[in-house]
């Protein structure tokens, strides 16, 4: 069994993790990439969330640029042509997936340059290889990096001080409520001055080198998530809904206080060494990190290959960057007070029964000097308390690793050494062995370890474990979304290696669009370029022969964006056609004469005019201006249409028939009585066509690929 030894050297946290047996194999590159990622956040001083942040865009730039060496997966920015199958090697793939991690890394971690360029050249590849030539994996790591980063170039994490001076500042003027608290113990002579304003809000602590606390990252419920719909999704959802026990009536704040009391007289030796073994706090790798360590372990544990590695860790770090988010906007949203003040502050001027400090036992003091039993020169993390980012993050984490690996089963133990600990040097005094038989175990110990820290009430616990568990399915759906999106692509048009009238389809089937007189190329677009149809010259693209069976299931997606929208003048975005009408159409039914038009996915019963028409279409109109992604699905075996408006099903109705249209398929234009109609007027771009249904969760995926 695969066990990790973790110590504390001069003050800052080194892992490393012992292999099983003399013949385990290496790990993957990717592994090798969450090693350097962790190196760099023990050398620096993020604060969790945007250390989460550093993970999962490290591993959205590794996963993009091995997109372009799988046959089904979707880039969540990249848009890279896929390899053919003979260039999926696993030389190509380290070369391209070390590149991606390089440059990004360089991006978010600066001072590591030194330490960076080993790890390229430890690997075996050049670090000053900038080339961008898609037939290369240099090229395509190097590509995939330059777009994720600079899709995260303006996410509202304020990366680069441009919102507020210096790298992820706040920039939204929060003020904490109340005054430092100066530093005090149980053993400080005389008492504690409290400085408490108001007693339900967090406040921050002057630690014992005189150095006052900061919420650390405030202004996070902004930054842009990668599967939440939004920072506040879940607050109206579950036990998120009711808010902080201590908020609910002075009953409720007692109980907290007494049951933060009992756990600080009923502090034991093991519970110090679970204390001291989740910390996670400055120079260490922080709750994020510790779960990639996890995942490190479950690599060498079931021999993945580099492409579950890169799956697995792509899907991990992701749900810890949205718990980051998630469980940012309600300690920013509720400024959680943490119970050193309000036990102090309630409590003040009693004798309780608690940890009596650093090598003292547990004994009779004074409420107003009770004082958590927490690693570091902090005696609280310095931000708001509800809910425990330990928590969320921790079972996001496990959520994901449970998907991905099938099983709850983790079968994880680690040796923690003696004198270990940092708040008292004898914690433990012999090997302690923590054992975490299930992914779920792991993560409520992590959120328990808080409790038994003194720094977290119980909700702030439970709450945070049930946030972070939906958080965690959430990023898995899309992920695994991601993960099937090229999987019965029949045609890929993005308009950015146009070439005259002809458009290369990137799905590799060979389905060329052809424009005609009027179109042009345009940039900026959601991605590079776009075509743009003038409408009244009726422009459109078309291929020679049909894309898809529409007797079939089949999906159609696109981005478009109205120019114009002349009265009662239909647009379509695509279409395949039959003789006489449209086999489908996805686009609009125009304003006219006063209605605000809507959005549609319509099919025809048979190949006529007279044919009934059956059309998923929305209660709102289109505006100008704006891109809107649409897609359609047709279900053949459920006989279902429904249409999607960026991302989200809005309507859904039945369709007995299975005519085949056995037309061209149409960008730009549909076909009625046998002529040309419904041109756009406006702009379309990453038009996608899949000869299946696609799900709900790839849908999303696919409009949030391109936001």
């Amino acid at each position: 069994m695969l066990g990790t030894v973790r110590t504390w050297a001069a003050g800052a946290a080194l892992a490393a993790l012992a292999l099983p047996s003399a013949h385990a194999a290496a790990p993957t590159v990717v592994v090798t990439w969450n090693q350097a990622v962790l190196a760099e956040l023990r050398a620096g001083a993020l604060a969790p969330p945007v250390a989460a942040r550093a993970l999962a865009i490290t591993h959205t730039c590794i996963y993009d640029a091995w997109t372009a060496y799988d046959a089904a997966a979707f880039g969540v920015v990249s848009s890279l042509p896929r390899r053919p199958s003979v260039e999926r090697t696993t030389a190509n793939k380290s070369a391209a997936l070390s590149h991606a991690a390089y440059n990004c890394l360089l991006n978010l971690f600066p001072a590591g340059a030194t330490r960076l360029q080993a790890v390229m050249t430890g690997l075996g590849h050049n670090p000053w290889d900038t080339t961008r030539d898609l037939t290369r994996p240099q090229g395509i790591g190097n590509s995939a990096a330059a777009a994720v980063i600079a899709s995260r170039r303006s996410d509202g994490s304020n990366q680069y001080g441009d919102l507020a001076v210096g790298a992820y500042a706040d920039y939204t003027g929060y003020v904490p409520a109340n005054a430092p608290m100066p530093f005090c113990l149980p053993t400080t002579a005389g008492a504690c001055l409290l400085n408490v304003s108001d007693a339900s809000r967090w406040q921050p602590l002057v630690n014992d080198r005189g150095a006052i606390q900061r919420f650390a990252a405030p202004h996070w419920d902004r930054v842009t998530p990668f599967a939440l719909t939004s920072a506040s999704q879940f607050d109206a959802q579950g036990p998120v809904a009711a808010g902080p026990n201590y908020l609910k009536g002075w009953a409720n704040l007692q109980a907290d206080i007494d049951s933060m009391l009992a756990y600080s007289a009923g502090i034991t030796m093991q519970r110090k060494v679970i204390v001291e073994y989740w910390a996670d706090g400055p120079e260490s790798e922080l709750p994020p990190g510790h779960w990639g360590l996890f995942a490190q372990f479950v690599s060498q544990r079931d021999a993945n290959t580099i492409d579950q590695d890169v799956k697995m860790f792509f899907a991990l770090h992701n749900a810890s960057f949205d718990a980051g988010i998630a469980a940012w906007h309600l300690k920013r949203k509720y400024d959680g007070v943490r119970p050193i003040t309000s036990v102090r502050y309630f409590r003040q001027g009693q004798q309780v029964l608690a940890w009596g400090g650093p090598q003292q036992p547990v004994k009779w003091i004074d409420a107003g000097k009770w004082t958590p039993y927490n690693p570091g020169s902090n005696l609280t993390p310095s931000f708001p308390g509800w809910v425990s980012g330990h928590s969320t993050f921790s079972a996001a984490s496990a959520a994901v690793l449970r998907a991905f690996t099938g099983s709850d089963t983790f079968g994880y133990s680690t040796v923690v050494p003696p004198g270990f600990g940092r708040v008292e040097p004898n914690v433990p005094a012999v090997p302690t062995t923590l054992s975490y038989p299930t992914f779920t175990a792991a993560a409520q110990d992590a959120g328990l370890s808080r409790l038994y820290a003194g720094i977290h009430y119980a909700d702030d616990n439970t709450v945070g474990l049930w946030l972070g568990d939906q958080v965690g399915q959430q990023a898995w759906d899309r992920a695994r979304a991601l993960g099937t999106l090229a999987s019965g692509m029949v045609a890929e048009w993005m308009f950015d290696d146009t070439i005259g009238t002809q458009v290369p389809d990137r799905s590799g089937s060979g389905r060329t669009l052809t424009l005609n007189a009027g179109a042009s190329i345009v940039q900026p677009s959601i991605s590079g370029a776009a075509v743009r149809f003038a409408g009244a010259a009726q422009p459109f693209g078309a291929t020679a022969t049909a894309t898809i069976n529409t007797a079939n299931s089949f999906s159609v997606a696109g981005w478009i964006r109205f120019n114009q929208l002349p009265n009662c003048q239909n647009q379509a975005l695509a279409s395949q056609d039959g003789i006489t009408v449209y086999g489908f159409l996805l686009g609009i039914d125009a304003p006219c004469n006063g209605s605000a038009g809507a959005f549609k996915f319509a099919m025809r019963a048979f190949d006529a005019d007279i044919a009934n028409r059956y059309s998923a279409t929305t209660g709102h109109g289109p505006a100008t201006g704006t891109w809107v992604h649409l897609a359609g699905v047709r279900d053949a075996a459920t006989g279902m249409l429904t249409l999607y408006v960026n991302g989200r099903a809005e309507s859904t109705v039945a369709y007995p028939y299975r005519w085949s249209a056995n037309g061209s398929f149409a960008v730009g234009r549909g076909k009625f009585s046998g002529q040309l109609r419904d041109p756009v007027y406006g702009d379309v771009d990453g038009v996608r066509v899949h000869s299946r249904a696609l799900s709900a969760a790839e849908v999303q995926a696919l409009y949030k690929a391109a936001r």
